[in-house]
Formats: C-alpha cells, sequence, structure tokens
C-alpha cells in the first residue's frame, strides 16, 4: 500500500506525460498507480479490481485494546487516501469510490472507462515507434 502511494507520487511528480496500460488486469493498489497516468489506456478485455484495505497481523498475532485501535485507524485512513486518489482521477463522487472499495467493484474495459479510469480502448496498446521506458529493477 505505502509503496504503491509513493509510486503514485513519483509518476505524478516526473514533470512529463505519463501514459498507463492495462494490458490484462489491474488490482489493489494496482489502480492508484495505473491512475497517474495522464493517458490511460486499456485493452478491450482489460478488468479493474477496486477494493478494500487489508492489514495483516501475521500468525499469533496479539493485540492491545489501543493496538486494534490504532491499526483500524491506520486502515481508514489508508483506505482515504487511496479513495482520494481514485476520486480525483476518474471523476467519480469520493463516497461512490469509497461505497465500491468497500462492497469490491470489478470492473470491465467499458465500465472502467466509465467510471473515469480509462481515457482510451484499444486493442493496439503499444505504438511501435514508441519508446518505452521502465522504471524498477
Amino acid at each position: 500500500m505505502y509503496w504503491g502511494v509513493t509510486a503514485y507520487g513519483l509518476l505524478r511528480g516526473l514533470g512529463i506525460e505519463v501514459i498507463t496500460h492495462n494490458i490484462g488486469q489491474i488490482d489493489s493498489i494496482g489502480g492508484p498507480i495505473y491512475l497517474a497516468g495522464d493517458r490511460r489506456l486499456s485493452v478491450g478485455q482489460g478488468r479493474f479490481l477496486i477494493h478494500s484495505i487489508y492489514w495483516g497481523f501475521g500468525e499469533g498475532a496479539n493485540l492491545s485494546e489501543k493496538q486494534l485501535k490504532d491499526t483500524l485507524d491506520a486502515v481508514v485512513r489508508d483506505r482515504e487516501r487511496v479513495a482520494t486518489i481514485i476520486s480525483e482521477r476518474t471523476g467519480t463522487a469520493l463516497d461512490v469510490v469509497t461505497e465500491n472499495m468497500r462492497d469490491t467493484r470489478i470492473l470491465d474495459a467499458a465500465e472502467a472507462k466509465a467510471y473515469g479510469f480509462v481515457n482510451e480502448i484499444q486493442d493496439d496498446v503499444f505504438d511501435p515507434s514508441q519508446e518505452i521506458v521502465n522504471i524498477g529493477p
């Protein structure tokens, strides 16, 4: 979750046009990373998953009441952070995004375009003349 929000911030702050492509499936924190794109493309069979924040406690974890409350507060803040990114980048109302996250919503490419995730649906996502830049290992 944290690294995904960091990647989103990095991509948004590059000062260049960022083009993101869904060539199959965008899930979880991949949604906000995908939304960092100024131009967002998807193949027709693309899929998008919007879901709530998950928090792992580890096997046999014991939490005090305070630790449990602090953890819940962190989960709520994380959900609000992700929901705000999705809302701002798609134009979908924050309360709708929050509800979709709580209920889990799967969108096909056409639904994702109507939602504001996708700018263009096209099966030929990569132009052979484009330079493809990879950020990461």
